[in-house]
């Protein structure tokens, strides 16, 4: 099942399962990743791995206590802490695949033009109304934005697509500022832009270009030195104010400054639900229960029904009732000590996998630790995937230590 440097076909099969196939001809909330764990657990159990997984009861047992104590609906609870612990497996599984597998250029690029050939049949099926939401997230997401279609290909949602791309994303920019390979990586450059565009999830677009910014920031004033990185820097900064000033000139009511306009003043429904929304009505959970320990797994939507209808006027479904920003969903189910211990983790890791000596994964690092503040879910395996990613020992090639310094005028890394 663990590759090196020549991708099995099993492999090449999981890894369109997880990107392209995950949810098709499934109910909402379930993946085939999540079918597929006792596969998972055969393979850890043949490379004698399966141990670390013991860590999850353990883990949970303080809070479990704790949330039976101030009351629980244990049927929910139960069904939550399963899913949880198909998520787990699903982690530890593919963290033991990355940290030995090499072929990482060959995925990368293979991904992208199968999702420029997906691209074509969205495209395709935009044009038949009874196959257009299969491929598009089509609904309004902020004040004077109606019915916007945004590209989701297979998945559930714009965003969880977008999420999705981000490593590949991440990967060629960085790869192209250390390696100099503009020329060979141009073209999917510019088709995960159209993607990203297509999907225009403003979290994961906003959170790409902080990471990214100050990753390319130290690779280039170390490849280039400060006279060329200064002059670079304000025609840059130059450039981009421009291009500001015209949008907004030229196209003042167009979906994209309308949006950031929205978001600016505190209009923008969707952008509000996924950040200050999210952690007020976590907050009034809390305060039905233990605002130290949590109400614990699968009690959001038993708890927030009624309050999800109250606060934003609307008759919710159960189903529909979720806290769209995972830092808030940690907090909510495990309180103030989960979203502590949540945030120890992230930063502990950081440090003892040193992933501020890789450029490749300190732009994933980053770009994760913000957007759990303005996106995802706790059970996204999209996101877990980016931190997995992120702390696993390899992608030796982007270490800093690699960069070419061509003066003496370099930052340390």
């Amino acid at each position: 099942m663990f590759g090196t440097e020549e991708l099995k076909k099993r492999e090449w099969f999981l890894i369109v399962i997880y990107f392209f196939f995950n949810t098709v001809f499934l109910p909402h909330g379930l993946l085939y990743t999540t079918l597929l764990t006792p596969l998972f657990m055969y393979s850890l159990y043949q490379r004698n791995i399966y141990k670390y997984i013991y860590w999850y009861p353990l883990a949970l047992l303080p809070f479990f206590i704790q949330h039976l104590t101030n009351g629980i609906e244990l049927y929910y609870y139960v069904k939550s802490t399963v899913l949880m612990f198909t998520v787990v497996v699903f982690c530890v599984f593919v963290y033991h695949w990355a940290k030995d597998f090499q072929a990482w250029d060959k995925v990368m690029r293979r991904l992208v033009y199968w999702n420029a050939v997906f691209l074509v049949f969205a495209i395709i099926a935009y044009q038949t109304p009874q196959y257009a939401h299969k491929w598009w997230w089509i609904r309004g997401i902020s004040s004077g934005i109606e019915g916007v279609s945004r590209l989701k290909l297979l998945t559930y949602e714009a965003s969880y697509y977008s999420l999705l791309l981000v490593p590949v994303f991440s990967y060629f920019i960085v790869s192209s500022v250390m390696s100099d390979w503009w020329k060979k990586n141009i073209i999917p450059v510019l088709i995960l832009m159209v993607l990203l565009v297509l999907s225009f999830s403003l979290g994961v677009i906003g959170g790409l270009i902080i990471a990214l910014s100050i990753v390319l920031t130290v690779l280039l004033y170390n490849k280039i030195g400060l006279k060329k990185f200064t002059l670079l820097g304000v025609g840059v900064i130059a450039l981009l104010i421009g291009a500001i000033w015209l949008v907004t000139e030229l196209y003042p009511h167009s979906m994209l400054v309308t949006r950031l306009n929205n978001v600016l003043s505190g209009k923008d429904t969707s952008f509000n639900g996924r950040t200050s929304d999210s952690f007020f009505l976590a907050d009034v959970l809390l305060g039905m229960k233990n605002k130290f320990w949590g109400i614990g797994f699968g009690q959001i939507k038993v708890l927030g029904l009624e309050l999800w209808r109250s606060f934003y006027m609307h008759p919710y479904t159960f189903e529909e009732v979720a806290i769209p920003n995972a830092a808030a969903e940690t907090f909510a189910i495990f309180g103030y000590l989960g979203l502590i211990l949540r945030i120890l983790v992230q930063l502990t890791l950081f440090f003892t996998t040193k992933v501020y000596k890789n450029a490749f994964r300190l732009s994933l690092f980053l770009f994760i630790f913000i957007y759990q503040f303005t996106g995802s879910y706790i059970f996204s395996i999209a996101e877990y995937m980016i931190w997995i990613l992120a702390f696993v020992p390899n992608f030796k090639d982007f270490d800093f230590i690699n960069i070419k310094k061509k003066n003496e005028n370099t930052l340390p890394v």
